[in-house]
């Protein structure tokens, strides 16, 4: 399937909202909109920026979109990085919360419900690190996508 297409993220969709590790750290009470920004790589041969996004509520992914930020009332954030960066993350090669710390991503949007005092205070398990944790469940489900990639990355396309 190709990466960012209509069909993958039905297909991430589908995968996500049957995984029982996913609901179970999903159990935060908190709804969000996550849209990620994959940045062209002209050099590389991706030349189009693409946007895919996708909403958790109820600890399940309701609904999937290409193309545009959506934003709602739940917490929105935005997840920016180039094309490179989220293949390295799909071939298992970097870790979402690493491509955080070194800056190869850059998170925006709703950050004050994920950094600001009331969360860290509240009782039940941190809103920051469950975030981190079904982020990076999701990723290793993506990796499990049979996923065709674009320009230069096209030779490390997985067929399963």
């Amino acid at each position: 399937m190709e990466f960012g297409s209509e069909v993958y993220m039905q297909e991430l969709m589908q995968r996500v909202n049957s995984d029982p590790v996913f609901r179970d750290l999903r159990k935060t009470g908190r709804d969000a909109t996550y849209t990620l920004h994959l940045e062209r790589e002209p050099e590389n041969g991706v030349e189009a920026d693409l946007r895919v996004g996708f909403a958790v509520v109820d600890g399940k992914i309701s609904e999937v979109w290409t193309g545009e930020d959506r934003a709602t009332q739940f917490t929105d954030l935005i997840f920016s990085g180039k094309y490179g960066v989220w293949v390295d993350m799909l071939r298992d090669r970097l870790r979402f919360t690493d491509a955080l710390l070194a800056r190869k991503l850059t998170l925006r949007g709703e950050t004050d419900e994920i950094y600001g005092p009331t969360v860290w205070m509240s009782p039940g398990p941190l809103f920051g690190m469950s975030l981190t944790a079904a982020t990076e469940r999701i990723v290793e489900i993506a990796r499990s996508i049979p996923t065709e990639f674009h320009g230069n990355y096209a030779s490390q396309s997985a067929r399963h």
